[in-house]
Order: structure tokens, then C-alpha cells, then sequence
């Protein structure tokens, strides 16, 4: 080899020690790069945004809605219209008509020149779509067509997400926003590490996608817990998932009487019969309690039965529930009186309608006294329906039942957490004596308390108990997440049923000055648990006529914290309702056998 092809060697080994590094570097750091400028870029028109909205609000005293519907009742202009004069483009908002939705012949020829301020190049940028939105619900800071203030912001505008970024599925123009799951599924995407959100005050935060989805559900509510709006005008195609449905209104009602499996009792004190479904709420106490301050003491009457007597030995905590939740009412039984209670009971109760009893038309007088509850429980992520029937058994028999919950992933691994802070193991001994809690996305976070164990005597008894294991769980409770190897299942419960105790029809009251007697006392209750959440619908109603001004130990076992649970109710079980911190729960059900299910379809 020459003496001038060894220099050329040289100097190529030399430029290729140069070359190679800095190109490798150049593949990391490019794309960083670019990211880092995309991720500015977002965060800057997020920030554009944010002062066009507090300019919408210093001129209007509010934020734009969500969209504004047209006289057909159409959501015709979305708030990126409404935000146009205020985000210094007066020629593209003179061109915008309002006398036509944003789809109109006019506006359509506007999608083309969608403002760079609406669209994220940290998310991937499409021509004439956005990928800006409002998270639209009844608690977010955008509830439909109805506007929010500052004012309404109690959490604080530094603690409330006002726009997420996302995929640009929307044209600019198009009143379309998200909903909570829609803006979950797409930020938690496989492959997504987070995304950037403005809140109230204007500041633009990076959000990570495994932030605990509760924090999350806090930071979209102005005011967590709380509705924005409660109004009875809420647009079907903008309910959630844990809202979506038939209401439970809707559900038949049957008459326990003519039931073989099934009960209603007024006072959780009543035995228990384990062979059979039996269910307490709150509401028969509470118009019991009222009928009791009327005479100033227990209320004694001729014969007393045992059902009155149970009644008198209970109370019930009214602080357990929230004052938006249930009504307790003492009027009379006249038309007039009926029509102006069904007015208030329409006003707390908007989206339901509460059953009263007939008008009476007979002139006697009468004392009426009414409870009633109403709740929708959404559970933040909805659940799966599982398709393989639940074999539910029963006093010797098996009944294939529709269930929910999660299968699992794997079936030899123990996994990673699922549904956190949605699932939560109350307490656990083992796969045949556990306790779940399900916790609900309501104003008051009720939970949902499920117990895979033997009845107590009476549903009061069977509550104590389960209440002392979850204050001071077992020591095989070791873990109280469930994990991705662990399979839940629940049967779904669906029942409309109402009962008349007869047993206190026609007993003389004493206490009042003149003879009075109970005329009536009825009790009704809907409810629906399903991968959707849980919603209930209780009405109790008392009328009086007169004149008026165990089980052994447990055994010890061995406990493995490394093995697989199940968590299938596929035997009679325990259910309670209650309000997060409540002192006590106002719904007690002792689930024996599938009347009150749904059946799975047989094949053929």
C-alpha cells in the first residue's frame, strides 16, 4: 500500500470517528428536539386560549358554553366560534354566520381555515380539525349548553381543568367536544405518556397518564362533588356511560305479596329469613321517625304489632344523608296538599318522578308523612358486562344470571393493580368470605359494600358485622387493590318492588288528642347495580286518619398474599348503600336468591 493511500486511510478513519457520534446524536436529539418545540407550541396556544376565555368572561360575567343549540334544537356553534373576537380574528368571526348551524351551506366553507391557536402539534395536527376541547358533564367545568363562572369555581381556578388536548377528531368549527371516558381512553392510550391541560387561572399543566383517576375527576369538577349543573334539560347524547340507560324510574314495580323469594321490610330489625331476598331503606324510618316527633314519643298503638315495635327500637341518622338527596315531608292528604308536595318533590327530584298515593276525595283528614330518595351512583370507569353466565347458587339449586366486574388478564400472575380507586378489598379471609367495596362517582362518593358471607339475624346485625371487619380487616387482607390476575363478578340487580304492611293498617294511634288511626303504609323501591354504577329510587308513605292540627368462629388458614383471589358472588350475599363517611348506610339488602336478577338467556 502507498504512502498516500495510508493518509487517505488516516484521514477517513478520522472522519468517520467525527461522523458516526454526532449522527447517532443527531437521531436522539432531533426528535427531542421537535418534541420539546411541538410541546411549546401547545403549551403557547393553550395559554392564547385560556386569555380569549377570561376576555369572553369579562365581557359576558361567564365562560362560552360547551356549544349553543339552534331553534330546531341541534347543537349548531361550538365555543371556538363564540372565541373567535376575542382571539383577535374579527375577519374569520364576521364570516361565521350565526343564523345557521355550523354545518350550513355558509359555514362549511369555513372548516379550511381553522386558526393555528386550535390545534396541538404535540398531539399530530390534522388540516381544518382541532385538538382542543371542553370535557363536557354535569360536573366539569363544561356542562353542555349551559354556561359556568368564575364564582362557581369553589375548588379554586388553579385546581380546575379548563381545555385537554387530544386527536384531532373534530372539524373547528363542529360543536363537538368530549366526554370524561372519551378524554380517559385517549389520554391513557397505549403509548401516551400524558398531555397537556390549561386550567382556570390560565396556567397549562403536563398531565401524566397514570394519575390517579380520582385526582383526575377532581381537577375537571369547579366544585368536586357537586354538580355544575342538575337542570332537567341535559341532552341525552352528552350522559356518561354510568348515566346512560333507561332511569331507574322507568323499572316495573311488583308487589312483594305476590313474591316467593323476595321481602321489604320498614325496620332493619325484622329477622331474617336466609332464604330469601330481603331489602331495607332508609326511607320507611325516616317517615316512621317523623310520625314519632308528631306524637312526641315511641308511637303506641292497639293491637301493637311487632313490625311497630321494630320500628321504635331503630333511628335513623339523617346526616348520613345529603340534604339534595332525599326529602322527608308531614302535610295533609287533600288534593291541593298532594298537588303543591308533588310540585316540591318534582323540584329537589327533577330527573325522576316520585309515586305518590291517589288524591284522596273524601273529605276525612289525614296526616301524611312521606320520605323519599333519590341517587345516581356512576362509577368513574364503566365495568365489563361479562358474557359467560354466573352461575348463581341457591338453596340447592344453580341459576344462571347476567353479572359485571373484570376477568382476568392472566391466570397465573398476580399482576398490576386494576381500577384503582375504583375497587377497593374491604376485607378478606378467603375466595368464599371477602368483602368488596365499590366506589362511586356521585356528589357524596357513595360505596357500594358487598359481602360474601353468612347472614346475620336480622339485616341491622349482619351490617355491624360487616362494618366491624372493615374497620379492622383480617389478617389475610393483605392487599386491598385488585390486580389484573383476579377475577370480580357481580350479578346485575334490576328490581322495581313495593310493598303495603298491611300488619299496621287500621291500628289505633295514640298520642293525639283525638282518635286517629293508620290508614295506609306503603313502601316502593327501584334499583339497578350493573358495570354502569348503581341508581336508586325510594318512596315511603305513611297516612293516618283522624283530626289534626349465629354463626361459629372461623377457622384460621394459611394465607398466601401471592395467590390468585376470585371475587365471585355466586351465593347468597350482603349488599349495603352509603354515603362516603357517613355514620351509617341507608340502603341494606340481603341477596339470597336470583328473583331480583337478570336472567342470562338460555341456548338452545
Amino acid at each position: 500500500m502507498s504512502q498516500t493511500s495510508r493518509v487517505w486511510q488516516l484521514r477517513l478513519l478520522a472522519v468517520s470517528v467525527v461522523i458516526v457520534p454526532v449522527a447517532a446524536l443527531c437521531f436522539v436529539v432531533i426528535p427531542q428536539v421537535r418534541d420539546a418545540t411541538a410541546r411549546q407550541t401547545t403549551k403557547n396556544h393553550m395559554r392564547q386560549l385560556s386569555i380569549a376565555l377570561h376576555s369572553y368572561h369579562d365581557t359576558y360575567n361567564t365562560f362560552p358554553p360547551a356549544f349553543v343549540q339552534g331553534p330546531d334544537g341541534r347543537m349548531w356553534h361550538s365555543w371556538r366560534t363564540l372565541l373567535l373576537p376575542h382571539l383577535g380574528e374579527s375577519d374569520l368571526a364576521a364570516q361565521y354566520r350565526l343564523d345557521e348551524p355550523w354545518d350550513g351551506p355558509h359555514n362549511r366553507e369555513l372548516a379550511a381555515k381553522c386558526p393555528e391557536v386550535f390545534q396541538s402539534p404535540h398531539w399530530g395536527t390534522e388540516p381544518g380539525r382541532t385538538n382542543f376541547y371542553g370535557v363536557i358533564g354535569r360536573r366539569t367545568a363544561w356542562p353542555a349548553h349551559h354556561s359556568v363562572s368564575i364564582s362557581q369555581t369553589v375548588d379554586g381556578t388553579s385546581n380546575t381543568i379548563h381545555l385537554v388536548e387530544g386527536p384531532p377528531v373534530a372539524t373547528w368549527t363542529e360543536p363537538r367536544d368530549l366526554r370524561i371516558s372519551d378524554w380517559d381512553n385517549a389520554f391513557r392510550a397505549p403509548g401516551r405518556t400524558g398531555s397537556h391541560a390549561s386550567l382556570m387561572d390560565g396556567s397549562v399543566r403536563y398531565l401524566a397518564a397514570n394519575i390517579d383517576r380520582r385526582t383526575q375527576m377532581t381537577l375537571l369538577t369547579p366544585s368536586f362533588g357537586k354538580q355544575t349543573y342538575s337542570g332537567p334539560d341535559w341532552p341525552d347524547e352528552w350522559n356518561e356511560s354510568g348515566e346512560t340507560g333507561e332511569s331507574v324510574a322507568a323499572l316495573d314495580i311488583r308487589d312483594v305479596g305476590g313474591m316467593a323469594g323476595t321481602d321489604l321490610f320498614a325496620a332493619a330489625v325484622t329477622p331474617l329469613d336466609p332464604t330469601k331476598n330481603q331489602i331495607w331503606c332508609a326511607t320507611s324510618q325516616i317517615a316512621w321517625n317523623d310520625l314519632r316527633s308528631q306524637i312526641g314519643g315511641i308511637v303506641v298503638t292497639t293491637p301493637q304489632s311487632a313490625t311497630v315495635t321494630q320500628l321504635n327500637r331503630e333511628t335513623f341518622d339523617r346526616k348520613a344523608l345529603s340534604p339534595e338527596t332525599y326529602v322527608a315531608a308531614i302535610t295533609g292528604g287533600s288534593p291541593s296538599q298532594t298537588q303543591a308536595l308533588q310540585a316540591r318533590l318534582q323540584k329537589l327530584f327533577p330527573t325522576v318522578a316520585v309515586p305518590l298515593r291517589p288524591q284522596s276525595e273524601d273529605g276525612l283528614p289525614r296526616l301524611r308523612l312521606l320520605a323519599g330518595l333519590a341517587k345516581s351512583m356512576p362509577f368513574v370507569e364503566k365495568m365489563e358486562r361479562i358474557t359467560t353466565p354466573l352461575a348463581f347458587k341457591h338453596s340447592g339449586k344453580t341459576t344462571n344470571t347476567v353479572s359485571f366486574g373484570r376477568v382476568p388478564i392472566s391466570s397465573s400472575v398476580l399482576g398490576s393493580p386494576v381500577l384503582s380507586g375504583q375497587l377497593e378489598v374491604g376485607d378478606y379471609i378467603s375466595d368464599a368470605d371477602f368483602i368488596m367495596i365499590l366506589h362511586t362517582n356521585s356528589r357524596q362518593f357513595d360505596q357500594v359494600i358487598l359481602a360474601h358471607t353468612t347472614s346475620g339475624k336480622t339485616l341491622r346485625d349482619t351490617w355491624n358485622e360487616v362494618n366491624a371487619r372493615l374497620k379492622v380487616p383480617h389478617p389475610n387482607r393483605v392487599l386491598s387493590s385488585v390486580h389484573s390476575g383476579e377475577r370480580l363478578e357481580i350479578p346485575i340487580l334490576e328490581f322495581g318492588l313495593f310493598k303495603s304492611f298491611d300488619e299496621l293498617v287500621g291500628l289505633s294511634v295514640s298520642g293525639f288528642s283525638v282518635n286517629t288511626s293508620l290508614e295506609s303504609a306503603t313502601e316502593s323501591i327501584q334499583l339497578r347495580l350493573d358495570e354502569r354504577g348503581a341508581e336508586i329510587l325510594a318512596v315511603a308513605e305513611y297516612q293516618v286518619i283522624g283530626e289534626f292540627g349465629d354463626e361459629g368462629p372461623v377457622s384460621e388458614v394459611v394465607y398466601d398474599p401471592k395467590k390468585l383471589r376470585n371475587f365471585v358472588f355466586d351465593q347468597p350475599f350482603f349488599l349495603a348503600l352509603r354515603e362516603k363517611n357517613a355514620t351509617e348506610p341507608y340502603f341494606l339488602a340481603w341477596i339470597a336468591n336470583p328473583e331480583l336478577m337478570v336472567p342470562a338467556e338460555s341456548k338452545p
